[in-house]
């Protein structure tokens, strides 16, 4: 697998992974405000399902490498969750950090391992 290839393998299971968390987030918030046992569920199978990504990701590339992009795209989803679903007002400060940090880890999956 060429290298540009496996990089958007990552990137890919990294977003599912991020997405699967936030679904699993929202689902936890619906569910402690509605106490549906479906959203429980949902909630549950999510989960599972983020487990056996995550296993699959871990066998593409370093466990630290896709588990902090998941963990920075999962928070960067979920401030934007909590603004769009939830009317949470995030300041002008956080989303520049979040930024950078985005930049940052877009940096630390680009860039070559060294050799060392």
């Amino acid at each position: 697998m060429n290298s540009l290839g496996g990089t958007a393998i990552v990137i890919g299971l990294t977003l599912l992974l991020a997405g699967l968390d936030i679904s699993e987030s929202v689902l936890a918030k619906e569910w402690a405000i509605r106490r549906s046992p479906w959203l429980l569920a949902a909630g549950l199978t999510a989960s599972v399902l983020m487990f056996v990504l995550f296993v699959v990701a871990i066998g593409y590339t370093e466990m630290s490498t896709v588990t902090i992009g998941w963990v920075v795209l999962m928070q960067l989803g979920l401030m934007v969750t909590e603004t769009v679903r939830y009317d949470v007002s995030h300041t002008p400060d956080r989303w520049v950090a979040m930024g950078a940090i985005v930049c940052l880890l877009g940096y630390l999956v680009a860039a070559p391992a060294s050799a060392g």
